[in-house]
């Protein structure tokens, strides 16, 4: 699998969202990701060598064993430094740098000057694993069998080192070399490799939920492009055609496509409204489809509840108008969930209830719910949520007798309220029993 990435959620910086508060704990979950990442790998690495090399100089601290140690400590010195650079993705150039030569330098020496350490320095090509494993991640082809070799190379360096010293054949302590520093090598390019991909995975579902909206945005264009084009095009030939009779002092030849451009720029003006309200208009069940399937496409698992009730009075005639203010508001929530937060699931469920108040008359109640919201205290308002979205959203519910609420729960969730009548007739007695 290709490593290629979009170099970090850095990259995302330039974006209207990143200044946004769930923008914002999207990269501090992946920046504590990451961190815990790279601290288990340095961690896992000076121990796992330091550890070795401290129980070989104590065991015979001998001057060829000392320098072999140090050299090997001073080579994950640079090597760390290297692995800073995985935070952004991995690509070909990630881990080709000057660190990383002189860390690949520096563990070549470790590996040649322990092979002359009597006893055997068993760990004394681990640094020159661990190099090789990670710089492994860069290579376009065979890097797994480079990473298979660099598991079983401090095994054969120590058995090279013991025919070369002269010294008896201790299987044993071979054997164990090669499990200790098999299970250290792995972890280093095994957690880069995933982390690699989470970040892909993050780059990509950015650049999804913003496909999706830009195709709604184009289609509508398209749309609007095809019932104007026709018209602005007739509406300028005949003004052209006007201006010049009128040049030539011809104002009876002129009015007939005066009046043509005028009907023309009527025509044009009817069909755009009808476009319009068409698009804003489109059926409940329609919206709540669509909004499934681009949240889905984006990655975040939607599910939708519609009793079939609710279902066929939704296509009732006097239903109309609060069917087309329920799409609107499922819409508005699904560009929000795109857009504004870190969700993984989404519900939308639809349900028939009675408003609690002296009025008791029946309402359709629609409940949006998504995680991935920012912490914060909890909001029953849409003042306190801002943006002209919902704004606008709720002065079109307070049109028809509905009601718009928001919150924000303790376990980052968001949660949308709306409330609306079943019928305008409903809609219009409360507004005559608050006018009294």
């Amino acid at each position: 699998m290709a490593l290629s990435t979009d170099r970090s959620t850095a990259a995302q910086d330039s974006t209207p969202s990143s200044s946004t508060a769930q923008t914002l704990h999207r990269r501090r979950d992946m920046a504590v990701v990451w961190w815990s990442t790279y601290l288990s790998l340095i961690f896992l690495a000076f121990f796992i060598y330091g550890l070795s090399a401290v129980l070989r100089v104590a065991q015979d601290p001998q001057p060829i064993a000392l320098v072999a140690a140090v050299l090997g400590a001073f080579t994950m010195v640079p090597w760390a430094l290297t692995l800073l650079r995985a935070r952004r993705g991995i690509d070909r150039t990630t881990f080709r740098s000057r660190s990383m030569v002189w860390a690949f330098v520096l563990a070549l020496a470790t590996a040649l000057v322990s092979v002359w350490a009597s006893p055997t320095f068993g760990v004394g090509a681990l640094p020159l694993a661990f190099v090789l494993a990670i710089s492994a991640l860069s290579l376009a082809k065979g890097r797994w069998w480079v990473i298979l070799f660099s598991m079983v190379l401090p095994g054969a360096h120590m058995y090279v080192a013991t025919l070369l010293s002269g010294q008896p054949t201790d299987a044993p302590d071979i054997v164990w070399v090669t499990w200790v520093s098999f299970f250290a090598v792995v972890g280093a390019p095994t957690s880069l490799w995933v982390w690699a991909v989470m970040v892909e995975l993050d780059v990509t579902r950015q650049q999804a939920a913003e496909l999706a909206i830009t195709n709604e945005r184009l289609r509508f264009a398209a749309d609007l492009h095809d019932v104007q084009g026709h018209h602005l095009q007739v509406i300028s030939l005949k003004t052209d055609l006007a201006s010049r009779l009128l040049a030539k002092d011809r104002p009876d030849a002129a009015a007939p496509h005066i009046l043509e451009a005028h009907d023309a720029a009527q025509t044009a003006l009817r069909e755009t409204r009808s476009l319009v309200q068409g698009y804003r208009k489109t059926t409940l069940a329609q919206e709540l489809n669509n909004a499934s399937s681009v949240l889905q496409s984006a990655g975040v698992k939607t599910t939708v509840t519609v009793p079939d009730l609710i279902a066929t009075w939704s296509k009732q005639p006097g239903s109309e108008e609060i069917g087309a203010v329920l799409g609107l508001t499922v819409r508005e929530a699904t560009t929000n969930i795109l857009r504004h937060s870190n969700a993984s699931r989404a519900v939308f469920d639809l349900s028939f209830g009675t408003k609690p108040a002296a009025d008791n008359f029946p309402i359709v109640e629609l409940q949006i719910r998504n995680d991935g919201a920012p912490s914060r205290s909890i909001s029953t308002s849409t003042g306190t949520r801002g943006g002209s979205g919902l704004d606008g959203l709720t002065r079109r519910l307070a049109d028809i007798g509905g009601q718009l609420d928001t919150e924000t729960t303790p376990e980052q969730e968001f949660i949308l309220r709306v409330s609306v009548p079943r019928s305008m007739d409903n809609s219009t007695a409360q507004d005559k029993d608050h006018g009294q």
